[in-house]
């Protein structure tokens, strides 16, 4: 018997313990099965953006949390719809001098008369998946778990020093469970109130009168406001003879909207070929482009450095606003 769709089919947190290194999982839910967490390892080396931090030289401040979009297929053509959000945590070095209930505490730096804690960070991701496109939703959703869980870490570690004998406040935990069994997936024409933290988030799909098929609407209008409306007249020309394209970037959000926009232009037809916004890192993107097949793909600029693109490959670049075609 089919289980019942949810909002949330998966949530996933990876880490990077060096820049160049790959992402691990270190934690997944539902992670009832073999193949659950397989599933979910696979999905790491979608949840960082290209070159994450490369730019960022650790002595400053850690760079602000970055938005990440991409979509995943299976064998049956079924899309994943994913959203996560990449930051730096803080950690503090095992050999610091202080105390040790601070080691995953995300506070400033301190000091004490026995020497200085030092910190040291540690790349994190956190990731949604479901099998509608809420992409927009799901990112406001991670951004209140994300500041939820650094509440939680203060307010925990504070009422620690004063009883020994407390009970933890679970608020990430807590919100997880209601967004997994209990927020039910809204009806066409029917919006459903998240509430995260102290945000309302819409969960909203479009009647069928207006649009059979789920799409984000503000990620549709974000695309269309950035692309001149000649390019995209080109790109649905693309997709309609079947074409290969592929859409570079510096901002998966935005590649990942154009991506969608177009997949969405073809209805009442649909697009039936490989569809990945966001190719990632760790898959060559030279056998892609060489795959005689047509293609929908998007990447990030810097990934272009060392890749030969073939002549019949259509490739949209964003460069000072605009996408010139090749």
């Amino acid at each position: 018997m089919a289980r019942e769709e949810r909002v949330v089919e998966y949530f996933v947190v990876a880490i990077k313990k060096d820049d160049d290194a790959q992402a691990e999982l270190a934690y997944a839910y539902p992670e009832d099965t073999e193949d659950c967490r397989e599933f979910c390892e696979n999905v790491t080396m979608f949840m960082f953006p290209h070159a994450f931090g490369v730019d960022w030289n650790k002595r400053g401040l850690p760079p602000p949390p970055i938005h990440n979009l991409f979509a995943l297929t299976d064998v049956n053509g079924d899309h994943l719809y994913g959203a996560s959000l990449c930051f730096y945590e803080t950690l503090q070095s095992p050999d610091a001098v202080g105390d040790e209930d601070n080691n995953n505490n995300n506070s400033s730096c301190t000091s004490s008369e026995a020497g200085t804690v030092q910190h040291q960070h540690q790349a994190k991701s956190i990731c949604l998946l479901s099998r509608r496109p809420f992409y927009t939703q799901l990112l406001r959703t991670l951004e209140q778990l994300f500041l939820l869980g650094i509440q939680q870490c203060r307010v925990n570690h504070d009422i620690s020093k004063l009883d020994q004998g407390f009970t933890c406040w679970h608020g990430v935990e807590n919100t997880l469970c209601n967004l997994f069994h209990e927020v039910p997936v809204p009806f066409r024409g029917l919006a459903v109130q998240l509430s995260v933290a102290d945000v309302e988030v819409a969960l909203e799909r479009p009647v069928m009168q207006e649009f059979p098929f789920d799409m984000d609407a503000e990620l549709m209008i974000y695309a269309f406001m950035m692309v001149d409306p000649k390019v995209m007249a080109q790109l649905y020309h693309h997709v309609l003879l079947e074409h290969r394209i592929l859409i570079v970037g510096t901002d998966s959000v935005l590649v990942t909207a154009i991506a969608e926009a177009i997949k969405c232009l073809v209805f009442p037809m649909t697009w039936l070929h490989v569809f990945i916004p966001n190719v990632p890192d760790s898959l060559d993107l030279s056998t892609l482009l060489e795959a005689p097949v047509p293609f929908i793909a998007g990447a990030h600029i810097g990934q272009l450095k060392h890749v030969q693109i073939p002549d019949n490959v259509v490739k949209l670049e964003f460069t000072d606003g605009k996408f010139p075609m090749n």
